[in-house]
């Protein structure tokens, strides 16, 4: 006769396996005003899933102080985000440890903010006949004391560079860009995003005729007040570019760009760029490896004379996103803050 004297301690197993699995978590969110001190109030307080789409499973409506967020899921590091919305702002912290609570800090809205924006970097990229222009705006509100910029219309605005046959925005705050609705007004263009206080980043990519066989291809980039310098990387590397104020810095071969510096000259307003030759495709990987070291002596240090808003290591990783063929820029150790 079978014995069966396993089956409780199995069904035991399953009971505390269920339970573990549906015992949810409770995460504690703590609000602060920015604006004026103390604690701070919000028109709700969301817990997203991020692995299910972004969907809520938990809400707090007219939230204050502080609030409880209950969901009888279960947590994964990085999993979730708390979603605050005051107004037209949305603030997100990413929930790391349920233990802990989530300090969130909200600031009152205004339909008028000090700000200071300049273009941090150019990015030129040529395929055939087509050059894609990544531009990377800084834009930093720096209002005292510090508010949210919230209105209808464009929040902010920047001049088109002529001749674009298309243009794409996006935003950024942290790790991942958020796409834009671009709003054109005559020769400018700008988006709708609340601009919170500290910087944001405006990551445009304009698409643009090129002619290999020219001996010329002139972009007239408009310059922002506040713009001093920038960093140009141009792709692949055997493209050269000259205009006023630009200075070249070195040919990076591993990953077949040219690297350029720009300082603005006495009432510049334009930066007239001539970008020149015929893109040819990347070498091998290997090959170029070689070709760098054969081109560098063992031991010798790149003398890069780092310029106010230069790239970041994530910087370099958007602009392979924006631009969808630049990728391999995420190693370019030389542009790390």
């Amino acid at each position: 006769m079978r014995s069966f004297t396993r089956l409780p301690g199995v069904i035991l197993i399953g009971f505390f396996f269920v339970a573990w699995s549906t015992a949810g978590f409770t995460v504690e969110v703590t609000l602060e005003d920015g604006t004026n001190g103390g604690p701070g109030s919000a028109d709700s307080v969301q817990l997203i899933h991020l692995a299910a789409g972004m969907t809520p499973v938990a809400a707090v409506a007219e939230a204050s102080e502080r609030v409880t967020l209950t969901h009888d899921g279960n947590f994964g590091d990085g999993r979730y985000l708390v979603q605050v919305r005051k107004g037209a702002a949305v603030y997100t912290e990413s929930l790391t440890n349920v233990e802990q609570p989530v300090q969130v800090t909200v600031y009152d809205n205004a339909d008028s903010v000090t700000t200071r924006a300049a273009v941090g970097s150019l990015a030129l990229y040529v395929q055939h006949q087509n050059l894609d222009l990544g531009m990377f705006i800084n834009v930093d509100n720096i209002n005292k004391p510090p508010k949210t910029l919230v209105r209808d219309g464009a929040t902010f605005q920047w001049p088109l560079i002529p001749g674009y046959r298309g243009v794409e925005i996006s935003t950024r705050r942290g790790k991942m860009p958020l796409k834009q609705s671009p709003l054109f007004d005559g020769d400018m263009v700008g988006l709708n995003y609340p601009l919170r206080p500290g910087r944001t980043q405006i990551m445009v990519r304009s698409n643009h005729v090129y002619n290999p066989s020219d001996d010329s291809n002139i972009y007239r980039i408009p310059l922002l007040e506040d713009q001093k310098a920038m960093h140009i990387l141009v792709m692949p590397a055997n493209l050269e570019l000259t205009g006023e104020g630009v200075t070249f810095v070195e040919i990076d071969k591993v990953n077949d760009l040219r690297l350029y510096e720009w300082k603005r000259g006495p009432e510049q307003q334009v930066l007239e760029l001539n970008l020149v030759g015929k893109a040819e495709p990347k070498p091998s990987a290997e090959g170029a490896q070689n070709a760098a070291k054969e081109a560098r002596p063992e031991g010798e240090q790149r003398n890069f004379k780092r310029l106010p808003n230069q790239l970041s290591h994530d910087r370099i990783k958007i602009i392979g996103a924006v631009l969808g063929a630049l990728c391999s820029l995420a190693v370019v150790g030389l542009l790390r803050r």
